[in-house]
């Protein structure tokens, strides 16, 4: 059977378990592992109001809790951007119906489904690693649980993977394209106004390549995109500007938003018995970021993490620039759980910030350790034997429960047998 095959059924499988999520998994259904109910509910209730009342009552801000709750609630907090495409796709398609107005980004989720493909092909150069990574990415929850969100995510990981690519291929050609730059710019625009994590990634991220590749932190790429990023962030005050009607009050707005969550008082209702403390939570972080993989990706963290014991040194020795970029991305990947730890800490969501670099790593070091376990089952190694098998039944036991059953089958097919 050919790749392409392979790829068509994988394509298949992949959109069948999102269509029946579109069609039989309400927001109120979704979780906050399998999907992002909370956010998608009110964003729902955004895009209803510009449906019924246009955008520029609000500056083009969504509303929570409409129609149900009275007064409703203008939130000036967040970028706005999937707030306004959802409220875009209930004017055109003249309906506030949940299922409609899915289809836009269930749709633009093909588009993300060969990107993926097309970006892990670019950074290895090896069409079979880039096969194995993405087919592992694509049927995970990372890919199918978000493929219809209402919200950030599905936008925020699209724009991730095409700013990734774009930014490897402009540096690879030696920093020529000006189209190509052009394109990180308007990239980095689109970031901040769709979420406040995306720029954090996308900033560490830029920064690594510029250390990898100039040996400098400060070029005209960084500095360029740091422009873009407060052009962005610009944009988002203006809006709550034009609502306020105040400058000042647009200002403390956000300074209050901003002490409010960094403070960890927005934790209580997620933690009920205290709010996120820096100096008895934070060390959790860096084991939640390898605990909650299991949950997100088709394999688990801690395996993938023993992987690399094997595949690091091979893949620094046969390419040291792939081996820096995997260092860079697993920074912009973890750097949300520093600036923003509480945020970080509440929600399982935050996992998603690994999706480029997970993916990268299993393109490189799956086919590695598949060929050293090879090596040390031919050789007779023992303890080495018994060591792959408990790493290798591991995350089969964990892609079971956490992805065939947890996501494939209690949160997709059960739902068509009535079951729920």
């Amino acid at each position: 059977m050919s790749a392409r095959t392979i790829k068509l059924l994988i394509f298949l499988l992949c959109f069948l378990l999102m269509g029946i999520r579109l069609l039989y998994i309400p927001a109120t259904a979704r979780d906050h592992v399998y999907g992002d109910g909370y956010s998608d509910i009110n964003t729902l209730s955004a895009a209803r109001f510009f449906h019924d009342s246009g955008f520029v009552k609000t500056a083009f801000l969504p509303v929570h809790g409409y129609p149900q709750s009275h007064p409703t609630k203008v939130y000036t907090h967040y970028p706005a951007l999937p707030d306004i495409l959802a409220g875009c796709t209930a004017t055109v398609l003249n309906t506030g119906d949940e299922r409609a107005l899915r289809l836009f980004p269930f749709l633009l989720s093909i588009f993300f489904f060969f990107l993926i493909y097309r970006v892990l092909n670019s950074l290895t150069g090896d069409s079979r690693s880039a096969f194995i990574g993405a087919s592992m990415l694509v049927l995970s929850n990372y890919f199918i649980a978000w493929g219809d969100n209402l919200h950030q995510h599905l936008y925020a990981e699209l724009v991730k993977w095409m700013f990734i690519g774009l930014l490897f291929q402009y540096q690879e050609a030696q920093r020529k394209s000006r189209s190509a730059f052009l394109g990180l710019l308007v990239l980095m625009v689109l970031a901040v106004n769709i979420s406040f994590e995306l720029p954090v990634y996308l900033g560490v991220a830029t920064a690594g390549f510029a250390l990898i590749y100039q040996r400098s932190l400060f070029t005209r790429e960084t500095l360029g995109l740091f422009a873009a990023l407060l052009f962005g962030f610009g944009l988002h005050i203006l809006q709550n500007v034009i609502y306020l009607d105040s400058f000042r009050l647009a200002i403390e707005d956000m300074k209050n938003a901003l002490v409010f969550r960094t403070t960890g008082a927005d934790d209580v209702g997620y933690i009920p018995e205290k709010p996120f403390s820096v100096t008895q939570n934070a060390w959790q972080i860096p084991i939640d970021w390898f605990n909650r993989m299991e949950r997100y990706y088709l394999l688990p963290g801690w395996f993938l993490l023993a992987t690399l014991f094997w595949s690091l040194p091979v893949i620094r020795k046969q390419s040291p620039r792939l081996f820096q970029i995997c260092i860079a991305l697993f920074v912009a990947s973890a750097a949300w759980g520093v600036v923003m730890p509480q945020h970080a800490y509440v929600h399982l969501f935050t996992n998603k910030h690994f999706g480029v670099w997970v993916g990268l790593m299993m393109a490189l070091s799956i086919p590695i350790y598949a060929d050293v376990v090879k090596r040390h089952f031919q050789e007779r190694k023992t303890v080495l034997i018994v060591l792959h098998v408990g790493l290798i039944g591991y995350a089969l036991v964990m892609c079971i429960t956490q992805q065939l059953i947890g996501l494939w089958w209690k949160h997709g097919c059960i739902y068509v047998l009535g079951l729920n």
